[in-house]
């Protein structure tokens, strides 16, 4: 099935959640290379007597968003924020958006916690998949 594709320029990327009334956010811009969020569905078969083609339609759907992402260790750096949210978070809120009003925002499980092999210094990368909880939204280009 084909997926639709959103291209945003220059995006600012933030994870967030909410805990009652305040919210934590984390702007980890300046510390992501890419961003890639998927959605799919389920291929079901729904050929019934008198068809002459298989005939399908979408089951379940699921997503993920993968975070490619620079590593450093600063008090408020990548680890330290992943640090946090493995911690504290089931539920992750992420938004990517760009000046020009185009934004993908959504929910992910926070599944995962990044294992690093090699230096600290501030060029290693880490790439993270997680699962997302539900749809992400898409505001198209005002």
């Amino acid at each position: 099935m084909a997926a639709a594709s959103t291209y945003l320029m220059d995006p600012t990327v933030t994870l967030s959640y909410t805990v009652g009334t305040v919210t934590t956010e984390f702007d980890i811009t300046d510390q992501v290379s890419a961003v890639t969020i998927t959605q799919e569905a389920t291929v079901l078969k729904k050929t019934t007597f008198g068809n002459t083609w298989d005939r399908n339609g979408r089951g379940l759907k699921r997503g993920s968003i993968k975070l490619d992402f620079y590593v450093n260790f600063d008090a408020n750096g990548m680890f330290e924020v992943f640090k946090d949210l493995w911690d504290n978070k089931e539920l992750v809120d992420f938004s990517v958006a760009e000046a020009g009003g185009a934004e993908v925002t959504g929910t992910f499980v926070m599944s995962a916690m990044p294992s690093f092999d090699g230096g600290t210094d501030e060029y290693n990368s880490a790439s993270l998949t997680f699962t997302l909880d539900g749809p992400a939204t898409t505001v198209e280009r005002t």
